[in-house]
């Protein structure tokens, strides 16, 4: 799923059921885990790739620089660059 069908999705559950809304509702959450976690390793990568130091991520983040460093190996082990 990408951020755009994510987007989408929530844009569609108005029109739904009541039911059919909070099944969709619960199986998003999991959805929007996944792609916004996928997005934020993306982003750390164009910082990086961009000059900004891993330890200034982290600051600014206010997070380990060991959790920017695993993002980034995510980000690379799922085929980024």
């Amino acid at each position: 799923m990408t951020t755009q069908d994510l987007a989408d999705a929530i844009a569609a559950l108005p029109a739904m059921e009541p039911v059919e809304r909070a099944r969709a509702a619960v199986a998003l959450g999991g959805a929007a885990k996944s792609v916004l976690a996928a997005e934020r390793r993306r982003a750390l990568a164009e910082a990086v790739s961009g000059g900004v130091s891993i330890a200034a991520l982290a600051r600014e983040l206010g997070v380990h620089r060991s959790k920017v460093d695993d993002a980034l190996a995510a980000h690379r082990a799922a085929g980024g660059a």
